[in-house]
């Protein structure tokens, strides 16, 4: 109203006068924009290198199971590549704080009643990612043909958490039950079906990139998953802890099945070799089937909010798993707390432990006896476990090394960042 319309007299003019001056001065700046009045809604993300949906069967509960944390972890690590993250789940639930954890840390979360279905959301936005990353096999049976279909040249990355059909049938063995060995040769044939229509297969151990190879013909291109944790700069001297702990989520078979075997078998050999060292049973989804091996030297606390207290008041960690795949994210944790830990051979898989050195492996009851024994009196040998551990987590499980881990998936699925 003040400058008039005519681009050609008065103050207007110099409007085209200063065009190219504004045009050669912000050029660079603008290069990344879009063009005008097509897809607005993804202007307000230009700064980033590509855009990835992440697609599980929930949003993550850190406070509630390790996988959770994981899954947090991994998408921050692929923020941290430049990537936008996109979060929707087959549930489409909104879960309180939990998603809000999502949003705060720059996660766009996708839930009901704004879209009602994952296949509703993948029909109108599918096209506009550059990268699908699924967890879970039974997650990639609702989604992974949808988004085949809508996203052809998109990359599909696939973490198997933990390979279902190996733990399946490790659970059939240890239980002696051919229903569930039938179960788990289903749960093969669609795992590996998920497995054999990605472009890169993530898993957390070399024991089952093994499996999956073998069972691909060396087809599969399968990476190591990468697990961030955080080790605290101090914890509580060993004069300041008591007993023993377990920390798990009961909702979880393999948990469920260790401990209960632990109280059953262990606890009363040690009080048999004098031992009478108490026990701390936490974790969420505790079932009247763990509350009831309650006793004088078991308590079964249940949820704990913060986790730390599940290792900072106790001397030693026990891990007595008979079943169950892929890397142990309650194990993972304890080393990094300094709590010393005792841990069956499957719990220690896929993490690289060292008996002796930053965890005792224990198989039998006498073997558990003799290191919760050493470990409850001998206080150069927890310290020397402890400190140990703490430096394995911290040199082989940083944000750093993860970092480089999920760079190197992406890599091979040929999606590349431009950020170092």
């Amino acid at each position: 109203m003040t400058s008039g319309t005519d681009v050609t007299t008065g103050f207007k003019k110099y409007q085209e006068i200063n065009r190219p001056k504004f045009k050669r001065r912000w050029a660079a700046a603008y290069a990344s924009h879009g063009t005008e009045g097509h897809m607005p809604d993804l202007e307000k993300d230009r700064g980033i290198v590509g855009r990835v949906l992440f697609v599980d069967y929930a949003p993550p509960r850190a406070d509630k199971d390790a996988g959770s944390y994981a899954a947090l972890q991994e998408m921050q690590l692929v923020q941290s590549l430049g990537y936008k993250v996109t979060f929707v789940s087959t549930n489409m639930a909104h879960l309180g704080s939990y998603t809000e954890t999502l949003q705060k840390m720059g996660v766009e979360v996708i839930y009901a009643p704004f879209y009602m279905n994952v296949t509703e959301y993948l029909t109108q936005h599918a096209c506009e990612f550059d990268a699908f990353y699924i967890t879970r096999y039974y997650v990639g049976q609702a989604v992974l043909q949808t988004i085949r279909a809508l996203a052809p040249k998109a990359k599909v990355i696939f973490n198997n958490a933990d390979l279902h059909f190996l733990r399946e049938l490790r659970a059939a063995k240890s239980e002696g039950d051919q229903g569930k060995l039938d179960r788990a040769r289903q749960t093969r044939t669609e795992e590996m079906d998920i497995i054999n229509n990605v472009d890169v297969v993530l898993s957390y151990t070399d024991i089952e990139h093994s499996v999956i190879q073998a069972y691909t013909d060396g087809q599969a291109s399968v990476l190591k998953c990468p697990w961030v944790v955080d080790v605290p700069d101090t914890i509580p001297p060993v004069d300041q802890r008591r007993g023993m702990s377990f920390l798990g989520s009961y909702r979880h078979h393999p948990n469920a099945e260790g401990i209960t075997w632990f109280v059953r078998n262990v606890m009363p050999a040690l009080q048999g070799a004098g031992c009478d060292t108490p026990l701390t049973i936490y974790g969420s989804g505790m079932t009247d089937d763990i509350r009831a091996l309650a006793s004088d030297l078991v308590t079964p606390q249940g949820f704990v909010t913060n986790v730390s207290d599940a290792y900072h008041n106790h001397r030693i960690s026990v891990a007595p798993l008979l079943s169950g795949a892929g890397i142990k994210g309650k194990v993972l944790s304890a080393l990094a707390h300094g709590i010393p830990c005792i841990v069956s051979p499957i719990a220690a898989e896929g993490i690289g432990l060292r008996s002796g050195h930053d965890c005792i492996i224990a198989k039998h009851p006498k073997d558990w006896v003799q290191a919760i024994t050493a470990l409850q009196t001998d206080d150069d040998l927890w310290l020397s476990i402890s400190q140990n551990a703490r430096s394995y987590m911290r040199d082989s499980y940083s944000f750093a090394q993860g970092r480089d881990m999920m760079r190197a998936a992406f890599e091979a699925a040929d999606i590349y960042s431009s950020r170092a």
